[in-house]
């Protein structure tokens, strides 16, 4: 209750909803607004950064994994290793809508139910 009181909001820890909670709290930006960041934002510049390159690492990773298990399932649904099922490979017929198609052959109702989705990307700068 005291950090409330003091206005002293504790550190961020990576929680999906804190992101909603930013989003809430500040959904549009002030047209031209400019301020001075504090000194620590260059460690948070440089801890994003790091971050993302790890991801970007770990994510490579994981798609040649998931290919490499792809060719070895090749058009089986399921790969067995020492009784166990390792990994499912199964077909999904899913249903996706059109949106170009519908545009294309339907201009005006696209039009009439087309609708503004204004939203805020972070960008971070890299660092010096």
């Amino acid at each position: 209750w005291e950090r409330v009181v003091l206005r002293d909001p504790p550190e961020w820890s990576g929680l999906d909803s804190e992101i909603k909670l930013l989003k809430r709290m500040y959904p549009q930006a002030e047209p031209g607004k400019e301020i001075l960041l504090p000194d620590q934002a260059r460690e948070w510049q440089r801890q994003y950064h790091e971050a993302h390159e790890a991801m970007t690492r770990a994510e490579a990773r994981k798609t040649a994994a998931g290919n490499a298990l792809r060719e070895a399932l090749g058009d089986a649904e399921v790969g067995y290793l020492d009784g166990e099922v390792i990994a499912t490979y199964k077909t999904i017929n899913a249903q996706r809508f059109d949106q170009k198609g519908f545009q294309e052959a339907h201009p005006g109702l696209f039009a009439e139910w087309k609708r503004p989705a204004p939203y805020r990307r972070l960008d971070v700068k890299k660092g010096a």
